[in-house]
């Protein structure tokens, strides 16, 4: 059963692992279906300037969708498909604040990542931090947040 936001952060359900793969799923879908498939054909087709800045267009705009939902109720699309969300790791806040779930949780990691080779690793460190007993990631500690049961 689903949590109210008013409830403290201590009463929230942790989300489970799986949860949070088909999160990370359901948001990529999203993206290859908006962005992949229209580049897809950008490169079949050859070079068509319109075609590419269409694109560039509605990846900005999903990518707002995403950081705009983040920010408004701690999920994604994703995330609201598999009935979790992010909320502070202290107790008794409702949701994270701006900074926290969309510049130190979401961008920070997000450009890191794109680093050559560093970027690569820092992402399965990343990762790795799920393992642990707390199963928060890195940008989870980053944040101080937690993914928990909607």
């Amino acid at each position: 059963m689903s949590q109210p936001l008013s409830s403290p952060a201590s009463s929230y359900q942790q989300a489970d692992r799986s949860d949070r793969v088909v999160a990370i799923l359901v948001d990529v879908a999203c993206a290859f279906i908006v962005v992949g498939l229209p580049g897809l054909v950008v490169l079949l087709l050859g070079s068509h300037s319109a075609l590419r800045m269409t694109i560039y267009g509605v990846s900005a705009i999903l990518l707002a969708l995403q950081l705009f939902l983040l920010w408004r109720d701690g999920q994604t699309i994703g995330k609201k498909a598999a009935e979790i969300r992010i909320v502070p790791h202290d107790e008794g806040a409702r949701l994270p604040a701006f900074v926290q779930v969309v510049v130190l949780r979401t961008l920070l990691p997000g450009l890191l990542f794109l680093i050559p080779t560093v970027g690569a690793l820092l992402a399965l460190i990343d990762l790795l931090f799920a393992l642990r007993e707390d199963e928060r990631c890195l940008h989870d500690h980053l944040a101080n947040t937690r993914v928990v049961q909607a």
